[in-house]
């Protein structure tokens, strides 16, 4: 679901050189990272690596839908979140879940909501 913006580039800082070894690919193409600011997935594992407060997170744009379970960057007004997507349309709806040690309320959004899901967590790269 397009807002008609390109929210990557909204809060651009740099770029981040990652060697392709860490992310088991030649190619960096539709690769993008971005630095996680708080404690909501301090839980999520991807490739045995959690992904905390200040740590930069590998997204495959080019994986923009979703399998259920997938760590997921999710624009909702506006705004770049990184959760757990929950495929649960049987019951019209789709959840984006905090994997966290604390209490946050998961996002629930119904199939047709205004947001965008921007690509697939391949990667943590630690602060």
């Amino acid at each position: 679901h397009e807002t008609g913006q390109d929210p990557r580039l909204e809060d651009f800082e740099g770029f981040l050189r990652v060697s392709g070894r860490l992310l088991g690919r030649a190619s960096p193409a539709g690769l993008y990272g971005i630095k996680t600011n708080g404690s909501s997935m301090n839980r999520a594992e991807i490739a045995g690596k959690k992904i905390e407060d200040g740590d930069y997170v590998v997204i495959d744009s080019n994986k923009r839908v979703p399998a259920n379970n997938d760590i997921v960057l999710a624009i909702i007004d506006n705004k770049a979140t990184i959760k757990r997507f929950i495929d649960d349309r049987a019951n019209g709806q789709v959840i984006l879940k905090a994997d966290s040690s604390y209490d946050y309320d998961p996002i629930y959004l119904h199939p047709d909501d205004d947001f965008l899901i921007n690509g697939k967590a391949i990667a943590v790269i630690k602060r």
